[in-house]
């Protein structure tokens, strides 16, 4: 099963920053079980821990208007304010 993309934004994001999933949850708040099951597709995150853990990457979660089918949540560097 396709992570949804906005977890895969994530989960890539956590691996270019060089972060364990353990550091993630920690600064994120939510357990590194949930973080696990929701990077391997076993669960699907709600909308506040997808926020909690974009934070814990300097990121934030955004609506951007995109051409369906894709359309739906990007992630915004907090930093420079640009789509990461």
């Amino acid at each position: 099963m396709a992570l949804d993309p906005i977890v895969q934004q994530l989960v890539d994001a956590r691996v270019r920053a060089g972060r364990t999933q353990r550091d993630v949850a920690f600064f994120a708040g939510i357990s590194q079980a949930t973080l696990c099951d929701a990077e391997n597709g076993r669960c699907e995150p709600r909308l506040g821990t997808l926020r909690k853990w974009a934070a814990a990457l300097d990121l934030e979660p955004a609506l951007v208007d995109k051409p369906k089918p894709t359309g739906g949540w990007d992630l915004v560097d907090f930093s420079t304010g640009q789509v990461a």
